[in-house]
């Protein structure tokens, strides 16, 4: 299991444009924050999300490059909500949880998580 924290501020991504034409993104800059929190199966993996942040519990250090749950998040802000503009902290979480249900019907890339997480460095 693991935690990870959105805002409704953009994980920013490079991303495709006419030339000549740099693309903008329009955010209302605040810090509302929405947690999710998720845990990882060999073929499956759930979440629920919070809104605001949840309380924080200090754990040894650990590597997180071997925790599947990591790429969990990796993949949500770089592959599935990049340059996402969210208008209000509800549109954000109706987003995100659609992404990572589209992310739970593909069992492929829950097992390339588990993959990544057993490379060696």
């Amino acid at each position: 299991m693991d935690e990870s924290g959105l805002s409704e501020r953009p994980t920013r991504a490079r991303t495709w444009a006419p030339r000549g034409q740099t693309p903008v993104l329009q955010y209302h800059f605040n810090w509302k924050q929405l947690s999710v929190i998720a845990g990882i199966s060999l073929w499956r993996f759930y979440f629920r999300l919070f809104p605001g942040a949840i309380q924080l519990e200090f754990l040894p250090a650990y590597a997180p490059e071997l925790n599947p749950t990591e790429y969990i998040w990796g993949y949500l802000k770089e592959h599935a909500l990049p340059n996402f503009c969210a208008h209000d902290l509800a549109h954000l979480c109706v987003t995100a949880r659609q992404r990572l249900r589209s992310m739970q019907r593909r069992p492929k890339l829950i097992a390339a998580f588990w993959k990544q997480a057993e490379l060696p460095l």
